[in-house]
């Protein structure tokens, strides 16, 4: 680290930075509200090629699907608004990687311990939180943020895993081709698809 995507150069965030903490609360929000407005739109009952499970969209009607992506993005769950008020707090342990352009940062993603307070061979770190600003897409910022992740996970002898939502089809690509396999899910919601990407 850093590493380099096109313009995009992915590394540490600055906690001592201010503006570029603000920026990162920005990126959360952005994540989280995005997040909570799929889930709004998706429900269980087409399959899906990666998990089985069914989905399809709850309401075909784009002026039933706005009203209730906003309420609901609005409303979002109290860990995820603890993220956003105070990710000093939330990301103590973790370590948080941001994209940044020419102008401004663009991107974010969390690796942290995947354990559950033991230790395990080989050890375990999550990526999560991962996110980039539509307008800054297909750049390869989000391509740099899993490739440091992956850095990191090789240096630490690591495997990484993942969970994303089933209908997230460009992420999964993105997954699979920089190295994750799908894996037995250890989440139990339904649309979650879990990904693992072994040291080399």
């Amino acid at each position: 680290m850093p590493e380099r995507a096109d313009a995009t150069t992915v590394r540490l965030w600055n906690r001592d930075d201010d503006a570029e903490t603000s920026r990162l609360s920005e990126l959360l929000t952005h994540y989280h509200r995005a997040t909570e407005s799929e889930k709004a739109q998706w429900a269980a009952t087409e399959p899906c090629e990666k998990t089985g499970v069914h989905r399809h969209y709850v309401d075909a009607t784009p002026e039933s699907h706005t009203v209730r992506n906003q309420v609901r993005a609005a409303r979002l769950p109290e860990a995820y608004r603890a993220e956003i008020d105070d990710p000093h707090r939330a990301f103590r342990t973790a370590a948080v990687l941001l994209a940044h352009a020419p102008d401004t940062v663009v991107g974010c993603a969390v690796l942290a311990d995947a354990g559950d307070g033991h230790r395990s061979e080989p050890p375990q770190l999550e990526l999560k939180r991962l996110w980039v600003e539509p307008a800054a897409r297909g750049h390869g910022a989000a391509a740099g943020l899993v490739r440091a992740a992956i850095e990191s996970a090789e240096h630490a002898e690591a495997v990484l895993r993942l969970s994303v939502w089933s209908w997230r089809d460009g992420a999964i690509r993105l997954y699979e081709r920089l190295g994750f396999v799908v894996v037995a899910s250890w989440d139990a919601r339904p649309d979650l698809v879990c990904l693992e990407r072994s040291p080399s």
